[in-house]
């Protein structure tokens, strides 16, 4: 007779057949530390976003080895995706956005574990649920079902659920109601449906639908037509890959403070964390470049934007290219012996003095050049004088200006953004060697070029001799310059996205 599992038994079971089938998930597998909760309370497994695993051996009873290894993956990536931080950067804070944006990680997730063959329970979801293309991040599958909830004719869009009396139920209630069907609120949903769901009759409050016949447990079907809306639509109760797994996904399961504030001490630190993303990026990549095709491809995406190098501001950046380019500009702080320190005199002069070196400030030679050929745009040519008024205020000396578009249209010493902009000629085609032939035959030479453009034309087949080039790329449609044998310089895209997070 065959012996059946206990739930202890399943769990290690179950990680053991993920990492075997997977084994570039190990480290995250391992990551998780599993927390009992009393059995029954969720029927499913949650996450938090320190990486505790809530465990429910109600479910484990319920589920097969080939399930739980699945569902321990699906709460894994949910970590390692880092799905917490990511619904909080998109501002998806109320309780009803994060029902969204847990539907929308789960859709991300699940997407992947069908492609890498593994089975999660019934009732997970995946992008062909909500009539979306697979492939696709958790950013975008929120964004689009977002717009599907605006156009219900039931909620509008607007749940009228918030969480408010902080238990994971939603609406505050008893919980009797079901949370996505509650109607003692301020509105709450639309419908009566959701209640008896499993009489599959709804008469739907809002919309004055005929009864539902479908199948059990459907009876909210009854209350609208049409396709599937996030909020009217979604879990009733949370689930493995279904939209509601815990704030690790993004929405708090049911009891989770009590849960959260019991294994605080048992989950990871952000330090830990960051170090298991990144090491679990290096393994799926690994493993990407020696069997290809066996990695799902949202996987692979996801680990090489996870080591790709940090984005940083590009207005820090370039203060800090040109800061190193140009040495230091305040005060005296450089040393000379062409000419003697005023302190001289009080050592004397001749045989058996020292001789003090004189203390002088560097001057750095700037030239900053200003594509204005007609690819770039009257926008493009406003950034170009702003940063350029930003280098002369750091620099804090006089920098040549040189603007060109296939031929150098003006040459002239500087102090302020304005005397650029005066000189802002041009408008014809773009050739960007003229302005270093200008720079060669300039005295004193430039040590330093800042080249603003759109990057749309050719540019020298080298670099010129003991000059820093600064590429700064404007305009909607910058890219980098043409270059014959090889790129050089720096390039620094100027990019509005800082703006737009600082917002």
């Amino acid at each position: 007779m065959k012996k059946e599992l206990s739930p202890s038994q399943k769990l290690s079971t179950g990680r053991l057949m993920a990492r075997e089938r997977l084994p570039y998930f190990g480290a995250m597998l391992h990551a998780l530390t599993p927390v009992e909760i009393p059995e029954g309370a969720l029927d499913t497994f949650g996450v938090l976003p320190n990486s505790v695993l809530l465990v429910d051996n109600a479910a484990l009873r319920r589920w097969t080895i080939e399930e739980t290894a699945a569902v321990l993956v699906h709460e894994g990536l949910h970590i390692v995706r880092d799905h917490d931080k990511r619904r909080k950067a998109i501002g998806a804070n109320t309780y009803g956005e994060s029902r969204v944006w847990n539907l929308a990680a789960d859709v991300e997730i699940n997407d992947d574990l069908k492609d890498a063959g593994l089975t999660l329970p019934e009732n997970a979801i995946y992008p062909k649920t909500f009539g979306m293309e697979p492939g696709l991040t958790a950013e975008i599958y929120y964004g689009e079902l977002m717009k599907m909830a605006q156009t219900c004719p039931i909620c509008g869009g607007n749940p009228n659920d918030g969480d408010r009396d902080g238990d994971g139920n939603g609406c505050g209630c008893d919980g009797s109601c079901g949370e996505d069907g509650c109607s003692c609120g301020d509105g709450g949903d639309a419908e009566d449906g959701q209640k008896d769901g499993k009489k599959g009759k709804g008469k739907g409050k809002k919309s004055k639908g005929k009864k539902g016949k479908g199948k059990k447990g459907d009876g909210k079907q009854g209350g609208r037509q049409g396709g599937r809306c996030p909020f009217c639509d979604g879990p009733q109760k949370p689930g493995a890959g279904s939209g509601w797994c815990g704030s690790g996904g993004g929405r708090p399961v049911p009891g989770e403070p009590d849960m959260k504030s019991k294994s605080e001490q048992a989950g990871r630190s952000e330090v830990e964390l960051k170090s298991l993303r990144r090491q679990v990026a290096e393994q799926v990549r690994e493993a990407s470049e020696k069997s290809r095709g066996t990695v799902p491809a949202g996987l692979v995406r996801w680990a090489e934007a996870e080591l790709a190098p940090p984005r940083i501001d590009w207005r820090t950046k370039l203060s800090q290219v040109a800061r190193t380019a140009v040495g230091f500009r305040p005060g005296a702080v450089d040393f000379r012996y062409n000419r003697p320190s005023r302190r001289q005199s009080a050592l004397g002069y001749g045989m058996g003095c020292p001789v003090l070196p004189a203390l002088i400030r560097p001057v750095p030679q700037v030239a900053i050049a200003v594509d204005t050929s007609g690819s770039m745009s009257a926008e493009d040519l406003r950034i170009a004088v702003e940063e350029s008024d930003g280098i002369l205020k750091a620099i804090g000396a006089e920098v040549t200006f040189i603007a060109c578009d296939a031929a150098v249209g003006a040459v002239k010493p500087v102090r302020s953004a304005r005397e650029l902009a005066e000189s802002l000629v041009g408008g014809g085609g773009t050739d960007f060697a003229p302005v270093f032939e200008t720079v060669e035959r300039l005295r004193p030479r430039p040590e330093v070029i800042v080249y603003a453009t759109d990057g749309c034309g050719p540019a020298p087949l080298a670099a010129p001799a003991g000059v820093r080039v600064i590429w700064l790329l404007v305009g909607q449609y910058r890219q980098r310059p043409h270059f014959p044998a090889g790129e050089w310089g720096e390039f620094i895209d100027v990019d509005d996205l800082y703006d737009d997070e600082a917002a």
